[in-house]
């Protein structure tokens, strides 16, 4: 049996076929990943996993395709854009007009009275503008289609369509809406290290407008020390170019992992998994470039009859040194820490079918005014796989 594992916004997504595999595409959280991302900054994203799985002669043939769909509703206070999904996560209101929200252009920032976060008011000049964000609620849809093949007698090839949208009822101006294929390719070099390639191209609309698209490229290798530890590391360079008249916000940017997992259980279903990720983004505007020491943790556990339940509990710190000196609030050199937590709750009905809700508790404390704030989710779902 072939199991491949996409999480979005801590909803669990399997994609099963059938058939045997020779290599594993390793695992890392998205957490390290401190750029673009399809939804909120404390998304969890597995790429592309395929779990190796003892198959019988009976499942010999192979499906190559899979699909998933996951339907999610949340309501969250404080709700703004990510922190990754911008090197600022800064959104200007015009004057006169706070109800319209647009990525900073380079006239605007000129003009520091009206700069800032969703949802601001204009300030007179010289008044550090604080960011207003509205309570509301969020329907998300992931679907993703995959195909995989073997690729000789120690390689697997993965090529994935994802398409991603999150609308506001109250605050459309953050409507997100994402595509992005990916092609990955595993190698199995010996019995306990995998090694794998990937790139995937990611076009982002914000509110119904070109908001960003972005190339990315990475390595991923794990290793298999014994039944009970598994080591990951991988590295990944992304380009990014903003449309809307931002291109001072375009950025190269390059994250790093390491990551250590401890497995309870001779099925590996309970683990604690902690890892550290290191990145830079050298946004056009030093403002807006900045380095990030990112550390998370994970514990998830599946129990109860054919370990239909599952449980996950996370948290994660990041710490955001921006290099130059801040736009919006001159003479200041803008510090985020930025605080997560959260708890899962998953119930498979069937073999295709999960239910799940989730918490997750968001900190973001930060030396200027518009980045101090604190976001509860709360979401439930369902995902279909076959």
């Amino acid at each position: 049996m072939r199991v491949s594992t996409l999480r979005f916004a801590g909803c669990l997504v399997l994609l099963v076929g059938i058939g045997p595999v020779q290599a594993e595409t390793p695992r890392l959280e998205a957490e390290w990943e401190p750029f673009v991302r399809p939804i909120a900054s404390t998304t969890e994203l597995e790429l592309v996993e395929v779990r190796r799985a003892t198959a019988s002669s009976s499942t010999a043939a192979t499906n190559p395709w899979s699909f998933s769909l996951t339907q999610t509703s949340d309501y969250g206070t404080n709700l703004a854009l990510p922190i990754g999904l911008t090197p600022a996560n800064t959104l200007l209101s015009p004057a006169g007009n706070p109800a319209v929200a647009g990525i900073l252009t380079g006239v605007q920032a000129n003009n520091l009275g009206i700069l800032g976060n969703l949802g601001i008011l204009p300030v007179p000049p010289g008044t550090p503008p604080v960011g207003v964000f509205e309570d509301d609620f969020q329907f998300q849809t992931t679907a993703a289609t995959q195909y995989q093949r073997q690729v000789g007698e120690f390689g697997t090839f993965t090529a994935t369509y994802t398409y991603y949208q999150s609308l506001h009822p109250d605050v459309d101006e953050v409507d997100l809406q994402s595509h992005t294929p990916t092609a990955a390719y595993a190698l199995k070099l010996t019995d306990r290290l995998t090694t794998a390639a990937y790139y995937n191209y990611s076009y982002y609309f914000l509110s119904g407008s070109s908001f960003l698209s972005q190339n990315r490229v990475g390595l991923l290798s794990t290793f298999v020390a014994n039944e009970r530890w598994d080591f990951a590391a991988g590295v990944n360079y992304s380009n990014v170019n903003f449309r809307q008249q931002s291109d001072f916000l375009n950025s190269d940017n390059y994250a790093g992992a390491l990551e250590a997992t401890r497995y309870f259980n001779d099925d590996r279903t309970t683990y604690l998994k902690v890892g550290y990720g290191p990145g830079y983004s050298d946004a056009r505007l030093s403002g807006f470039a900045y380095q990030l020491n990112n550390v998370y943790a994970t514990y998830r556990e599946l129990f109860g009859r054919d370990n239909r339940n599952e449980v996950r509990f996370s948290g994660g710190y990041g710490f955001y040194d921006f290099i130059g000196p801040d736009p919006l609030q001159p003479g200041i050199f803008r510090a985020d820490n930025i605080w997560t937590t959260g708890m899962f709750y998953g119930r498979k009905i069937n073999d295709n079918m999960q239910l799940f809700a989730q918490y997750t508790y968001l900190n973001s404390n930060s030396n200027v005014a518009r980045q101090l704030y604190n976001s509860d989710l709360i979401s439930f779902g369902v995902t279909y796989a076959r």
